[in-house]
């Protein structure tokens, strides 16, 4: 019996020794065998690995904007975006925390964002303004894809709830858009 409790241990920590080579995910140590968990599918976690890190983004050029916009109202979009972002970020790192699932210390796209920050005044406002309108209108689809199809129903919850200020988002960068022209 102990030597097959041996048996059992040692192949459970060739496993997790391969895993965790191959994969950053959490583990739990069950008291008779080793047990992978992660409560997150992997969809989810692509939606949560992918909004974290777009959130930063968001978040990064919102304070840009708020500091350097030559526009009021762009300055205001900015600083929306930083508390609005900053908010939803933290909640769903949280979420994401609670579901042993690790979240990236990245930011999308920092080309982007490197580009936007090389301009100045009205070109900022315009270019800025621009692509927060492309980037809500493919934040809110990823949105409405996990309210859909997503597995986890806290994530879901999650999404549910912020997809409505991230319309609101969208309909304030069209419109500041649209008297920037």
């Amino acid at each position: 019996m102990k030597t097959i409790k041996l048996m059992l241990m040692g192949t459970a920590l060739i496993l997790f020794s391969c895993h965790s080579k191959s994969n950053q995910k959490e583990h739990t140590l069950n008291k008779e065998t080793m047990v992978l968990t992660n409560t997150l599918k992997d969809n989810d976690e692509t939606f949560v690995k992918k909004a974290v890190s777009g959130g930063a983004m968001e978040i990064e050029l919102g304070r840009y904007a708020a500091e350097n916009a030559g526009n009021q109202r762009v300055k205001n979009f900015g600083t929306m975006m930083v508390h609005d972002h900053s908010q939803a970020n933290d909640a769903l790192k949280k979420l994401a925390v609670s579901k042993k699932y690790i979240v990236p210390d990245s930011m999308a796209n920092e080309k982007l964002v490197n580009d936007l920050k090389s301009k100045k005044g009205n070109d900022f406002d315009k270019d800025y303004m621009k692509q927060m309108v492309t980037d809500h209108e493919q934040v809110i689809d990823d949105f409405k894809k996990e309210a859909e199809n997503g597995r986890d129903e806290d994530l879901k919850e999650f999404v549910i709830k912020t997809l409505p200020v991230l319309q609101t988002h969208q309909d304030s960068a069209k419109n500041i858009t649209n008297a920037l022209k």
